[in-house]
């Protein structure tokens, strides 16, 4: 009697479909990350539009506090909501987005970008508004060609 040395293609057959019920559980998982990354970034451009519109009142000042694990939309320096991001999505930007008495003609106002980045996916969008317009668009970046710039802007979030 011969001994074969080798696998069985019923021992295969099972080996294979365990590596491939891992692996489906692990992709789920990783497109529940952005999923949540894309709804993070939906969020934080309809708060950023709201927050423009109410700020064509003269007499308020409306805001966007950006934190490590949260933002914050407030009017007149007192704090309106709290929104709590994933544990593993930053929103980077200057800190503070504060609009006041903002007027629909003339020359676009002073507009700017921030970040949006999950370290899990390594997905990275930049969000854009213009003021006077009302514009915010967003779109997806690379975050390995900026990797240096979002890496120290996330080592200092408070």
């Amino acid at each position: 009697m011969k001994k074969y040395k080798g696998f069985t293609c019923v021992e295969l057959v099972v080996a294979i479909s365990i590596l491939a019920v891992v692996m489906s559980l692990s992709i789920v998982k990783l497109n529940s990350y952005g999923l949540t990354f894309d709804a993070t970034v939906v969020k934080l451009k309809t708060d950023i539009r709201r927050i423009i519109a109410k700020a064509e009142d003269d007499y308020h000042s409306y805001s966007i506090s950006f934190y490590k694990g949260y933002y914050t939309i407030g009017r007149d320096n007192k704090r309106l909501s709290k929104i709590v991001l994933d544990e593993h999505t930053y929103v980077l930007g200057s800190g503070k987005l504060e609009f006041r008495g903002i007027k629909r003609m003339g020359a676009p106002g002073r507009g700017g970008s921030i970040y949006v980045f999950n370290d899990i996916t390594k997905k990275l969008e930049r969000i854009t508004y213009m003021p006077a317009s009302g514009r915010v668009t967003s779109y997806e970046d690379n975050y390995y060609t900026k990797k240096d710039i979002i890496d120290g802007k996330i080592s200092r979030l408070r």
